[in-house]
Parts: C-alpha cells; structure tokens; sequence
C-alpha cells in the first residue's frame, strides 16, 4: 500500500521520499563544480590524465563521433573500457598521434 501512494504522489508531481542522509542528484560534491568550471587553471599533468569521451577525441582529432568509435572497436585507439562504456587518456591519445605522424 505505502508503494502504491509514493507512486501516487511522484505521479501528482510530488517529490519522492528519500533515505536519510541521501542527497538529492542535484547536489554537487564538494570540490567538483570548481574541478568542472572552464577556464579554472590546471596543472598538465592533470589535464593529461583526464579520461575523455568520444566526443573529446573526435574533436582532437578532427573526425567524426562514429570513426572514433569504429577505430576503438577495431582496436586502433588506444581505449580504457569501463563496464560496456569507452573512454580515453589524453596522454593515450595524444602519444598515438605523434606515433601515426613520425610513421610508426
């Protein structure tokens, strides 16, 4: 019954309940929305080692969303698989190009 009116009430339009010390998605973790702002300085290092979306190496690389993605299932690019989802090092990325420009 208690299942049956919170279905109610989220389908009225009203909040869920939530577990105590459950923050709503909304909330950002301390430290992220700084880490996430443009323009907020960074060490190369950092910078480096970020993970990046397909999206992010098709724009280094200049090509479409579906190559970069069709490289990365061919084996091509150097890829770092979490679970069923792709991502890539810059430095990965950035060392594959320089290999492809000085030929090898």
């Amino acid at each position: 019954m208690a299942t049956r009116q919170l279905d109610q009430q989220t389908a009225a339009g009203r909040s869920r309940r939530r577990a105590p010390g459950v923050r709503p998605r909304s909330t950002t973790v301390a430290g992220t929305a700084r880490r996430l702002q443009p323009g907020v300085a960074r060490s190369p290092a950092a910078s480096d080692d970020r993970l990046l979306s397909a999206e992010e190496v098709a724009d280094i690389v200049g090509m479409t969303v579906e190559w970069v993605w069709d490289q990365s299932r061919r084996g091509a690019i150097p890829t770092v698989t979490l679970g069923r989802n792709r991502r890539y090092r810059r430095l990965a990325i950035l060392r594959w190009l320089e290999a492809i420009e000085s030929g090898g």
